[in-house]
């Protein structure tokens, strides 16, 4: 439904947020015609035009104004140039500030605390089908508040936040029970087990299996 995120699912328990075209959007940036392209258009128009002004002017009246029209000529060349010069810099200067990492402020911070507090208590991220707008309407604040105020603290999106305390469940129950991964993977929010293999491997650099065996072998007291 349009305006609903939805963390976890069958789509690699994904966050889907609605999505608006911006700078950075392929489309967007697709649809903005190159500068350097509309400078050189209007460059070439322009010494069409002139040059055809002189070529007249020499016809009618044997060059006496091609000086004249010279020098008028010159001031809007190099204003086009120059402009040709300028733009793709002031824009790849907007790019970059636009391009920047976000400042958190206080209210974020605040806003990341209460949310923590919320998962570590109440543990909503269990539910594979919980959506960022449950989570924010439990903290009683607008989902994109919620979302942006993680971007900036915490450098994520809500999913991969999300995720995060799925995965630190799991691996507690990998060292602490001897459950299969693939009800482990069930109990603590994955829909699909390849996805759990997937973040669990990208986030401890290991499969589950294998983290639980190096976690036995650690807890196994070693005998002199």
């Amino acid at each position: 439904m349009p305006g609903q995120s939805t963390v976890g699912g069958n789509q690699g328990d994904k966050l889907v947020l609605c999505h608006r075209p911006g700078p950075e959007d392929p489309d967007f940036v697709r649809q903005t015609p190159s500068n350097w392209l509309l400078c050189g258009i209007g460059f070439l128009v322009f010494v069409l035009v002139l040059d055809n002004a002189i070529a007249i002017d020499f016809a009618v009246n044997k060059g006496a104004n091609a000086s004249m029209l010279i020098s008028y000529g010159t001031v809007p060349l190099i204003f086009l140039l120059a402009t040709s010069i300028t733009l793709p810099v002031m824009f790849s200067k907007a790019n970059a500030v636009s391009n920047a990492a976000p400042v958190a402020n206080t209210e974020d911070a605040e806003v990341v605390e209460r949310l923590k507090a919320l998962m570590d208590e109440q543990q909503p991220f269990l539910d594979p089908n919980i959506t960022a707008q449950r989570l924010a309407k439990r903290l009683s604040l607008p989902a994109r508040t919620v979302s942006s105020a993680v971007n900036r603290t915490q450098g994520t999106n809500m999913s991969q936040y999300v995720n995060e305390f799925r995965l630190t469940h799991a691996a507690r129950l990998l060292a602490e029970t001897d459950e299969g991964v693939a009800n482990i993977a069930a109990q603590s929010g994955f829909l699909a087990r390849s996805n759990f293999y997937r973040a669990f491997q990208r986030v401890y650099g290991q499969s589950p299996i294998e983290y639980r065996v190096l976690r036995n072998s650690k807890e196994k007291p070693q005998i002199e």
